[in-house]
């Protein structure tokens, strides 16, 4: 493996695998993979006055390697891990943004799979919860 001048990684001393102890992060990470754009796009549509919160999650998201709670939280304070979902709140509590998330980590670069976009009210409902449950079968 080679560094972007195309030096090869033992000739800097670089480990692919350790830990930058700076940032706390993998040095040759790559940025969250968001699945859906197109629920994003449904809920721009759907509610007008969450279109640029949304449009700014995604360009923070996507360039975002997010290993815990705690590294969400430095760019969305208000966010909550309910079970394997991370719930976000958006614009002083009027919606929900719950994706199930898979954290990065040193072997992947993490996931957010877009679940629900909820007002207030519709979150109170509960309904969304069997989403964020852990997979039958898993551990």
């Amino acid at each position: 493996m080679r560094i972007a001048s195309g030096v090869p990684l033992a000739q800097v001393g670089l480990d692919v695998f350790a830990v930058c102890k700076y940032c706390g992060s993998w040095p040759l990470s790559m940025p969250m993979h968001i699945i859906s754009r197109p629920s994003i796009d449904a809920a721009r549509q759907r509610y007008p006055t969450a279109r640029s919160w949304l449009d700014t999650w995604w360009r923070v998201a996507s360039k975002s390697r997010w290993t815990s709670l705690t590294d969400v939280r430095c760019s969305y304070r208000d966010t909550d891990e309910v079970g394997q979902c991370l719930v976000f709140d958006v614009r002083g509590n009027d919606f929900r943004l719950i994706c199930r998330m898979t954290y990065a980590n040193r072997w992947t670069d993490g996931t957010l799979l877009v679940k629900h976009f909820l007002t207030h009210a519709e979150y109170d409902k509960n309904k969304w919860c069997k989403d964020c449950a852990p997979r039958k079968g898993k551990s």
